[in-house]
């Protein structure tokens, strides 16, 4: 029996594997990558991630990436299994998918602040 460590390994695609794959499915270069995050990720950076020098980005170069690429933080980490995927049958999550479509990147931050202290002082 394989332990975890080597199943994730060998079965499910790292970090850096995803982000090639959407990359490549967009049809953008690693420069180009560079310049949809605004320099906040370098080339040199996401040549390192894709060869698997970089393990695991930082929650903002991810952040970064993710936008880049048009998908969520949370998208790149399901398909690496550090996520477990959204349960959209649960009607909370759907009901706060559908105000948060229409909200300023500005109101969610807002939004997901007041969550995170939430759910801190729950925590306490």
């Amino acid at each position: 029996m394989l332990c975890q460590e080597q199943r994730r390994s060998d079965a499910i695609p790292a970090v850096g594997e995803v982000v090639r794959r959407l990359r490549d499915e967009k049809h953008i270069t690693q420069r180009e990558l560079e310049k949809l995050t605004a320099g906040a990720v370098s080339r040199g950076y996401v040549a390192n991630l894709e060869r698997a020098k970089i393990k695991m980005p930082s929650p903002e170069k991810l952040a970064a990436l993710a936008k880049a690429l048009g998908v969520t933080r949370r998208y790149i980490l399901e398909q690496t299994g550090m996520a477990e995927p959204l349960d959209m049958t649960d009607p909370y999550i759907v009901e706060l998918a559908d105000i948060f479509a229409g909200l300023t990147d500005e109101e969610k931050e807002e939004i997901v602040a007041a969550a995170r202290w939430k759910a801190e002082r729950k925590r306490r």
